[in-house]
């Protein structure tokens, strides 16, 4: 009963800060008329566009983040329970692959607040997540493991004076392996359905589409015992992300057809992650530079150039947080994050965990 307890805390306090510190994301676009054919007092780049295709790249690339962060913590954490959290204990001993202590159930809950101001591509909004996921250690070095993971967006597309909200359900099965001497790498494989209702020019056209993303990540990670409270670890990544809505007939008195679309990406990243060991609590801090090799041109200014659109390529991922051990078979961390670098997209947004192992 205690362990369920404590899920329920965790849960509790994660909903209460996530919540209401990312509301003020969400702002009204600029309302308009539609009448005879035409529409009136739009301040907007372009008001018969689909919601979809100017949002789904800057989307699709922080829900490919979130879950390839989430998934590689949790198999960090199952790959060397032994370590980090038996120390903060004081305990020693039950290696990764002992028989009473080769399960974890865990779960997350995430919020990230996004907003462009791309010509023909502004938006603002907030992306939730929720995530259920279980593992199990088959030997000191391996682990097998599948999470399901719930998103639900919400997002005033203010270049079409509309409106996007959309749910995704995902399945994620992922592996992770440890060569030992602090080497490890994990991957992912997902797939996600989703479920969307579009507006635009101030209601006066609405739709639903239903739309897939395939993704899948991989990651190295190599790591160094500065001092016996001190943890230094070295990251690599690569993610690859692809979505495809399908075309959708509107309703209302601007209806018109749209089209289907899709968005592409491939990211690598590298940085590092410094923890230190306090108690039974660790705090830490990471720093990634991510290069997009594969995405999508976003916004336009009408005549085919790219004044006022978005090429940008890289990013900065800022992370800081805490994890606190206070059992040896519990865990509860919390992490901020912040995208910076990036001309006219900004990103940040806290992730927060549970985990048993039994």
């Amino acid at each position: 009963m205690r362990r369920f307890v404590f899920a329920a805390i965790g849960t509790c306090l994660g909903t209460s800060l996530i919540s209401p510190g990312l509301a003020w994301a969400s702002e009204s676009s600029s309302g308009c008329t539609y009448s005879g054919g035409t529409y009136y007092n739009c301040d907007t780049a372009n008001v018969t566009k689909s919601a979809g295709a100017e949002v789904d790249s800057g989307a699709n690339r922080s829900a490919a983040t979130v879950t390839t962060v989430a998934v590689s913590n949790q198999v960090s954490r199952s790959l060397s329970p032994s370590t980090r959290q038996r120390s903060a204990l004081g305990e020693t001993g039950v290696s990764g692959g002992d028989d009473e202590l080769r399960y974890s159930l865990w779960g997350a809950l995430g919020a990230t607040s996004l907003s462009s101001t791309v010509v023909g591509a502004a938006f603002s909004g907030t992306a939730g997540s929720q995530t259920v996921g279980f593992d199990m250690v088959l030997n000191q070095n391996l682990v097998v493991g599948v999470a399901a993971f719930h998103e639900s967006n919400t997002f005033e597309t203010d270049f079409n004076a509309g409106r996007l909200d959309s749910n995704g359900y995902s399945l994620v099965p992922y592996v992770g392996y440890d060569f030992g001497q602090g080497t490890s790498i994990d991957g992912l494989i997902g797939l996600t359905w989703t479920d969307n209702d579009a507006s635009r020019a101030s209601g006066t056209a609405q739709g639903h589409y239903n739309g897939y993303r395939a993704m899948a990540a991989a990651n190295a990670h190599h790591g160094f015992e500065l001092a016996p409270e001190w943890r230094l670890r070295g990251d690599f990544g690569m993610i690859w992300a692809y979505s495809d809505n399908d075309s959708y007939t509107e309703t209302g008195p601007a209806a018109r057809q749209q089209a289907g679309s899709t968005s592409h990406l491939v990211q690598a990243k590298a940085g590092g992650r410094l923890s230190y060991l306090w108690g039974q609590i660790e705090p830490f801090a990471a720093l990634y530079y991510a290069y997009d090799l594969v995405h999508d041109y976003v916004g336009a200014d009408g005549t085919g150039g790219n004044r006022g659109g978005s090429d940008d390529a890289d990013e900065a991922q800022i992370y800081a947080g805490l994890d606190w051990f206070p059992t040896d078979t519990e865990s509860v961390g919390l992490e901020f994050n912040r995208v910076v670098g990036r001309d006219r997209t900004s990103a940040m947004g806290v992730l927060m965990n549970a985990r048993l192992r039994f």
